[in-house]
């Protein structure tokens, strides 16, 4: 299985159980306010402030990341910029939360 790829809901649903996952909400606070987390452990980087890149470069490269956004359209501009910067394992959520079926 490729290390960098769009998961379907149930696929990602899969992923998150495993070991050593760490989700990645990049919404904005407005969004999570209004529409919901996926889980209350999760680091949240609202990718419209200035300081996105600093706190992706602060990550571990090594670690497993799931990211997720409302529609899927920033998580996988995340994953892509996450993979040009040698992280090993990064996958979205396709459709976004809004395609999650908690």
């Amino acid at each position: 299985m490729p290390n960098f790829e769009t998961l379907s809901p149930d696929k990602f649903k899969a992923e998150l159980s495993q070991p050593d996952t760490i989700l990645i909400d990049v919404r904005t606070s407005w969004e999570q306010d209004s529409f919901g987390i996926i889980s209350n452990d999760q680091i949240h980087i609202d990718i419209t402030l200035a300081n996105t890149t600093q706190k992706l470069e602060a990550l571990d490269l090594k670690g497993k990341y799931l990211i997720y956004c409302w529609h899927g359209v920033r998580s996988k501009q995340v994953m892509n910029y996450m993979q040009s910067q040698w992280f090993e394992y990064v996958k979205d959520l396709e459709g976004g939360i809004d395609k999650w079926k908690g």
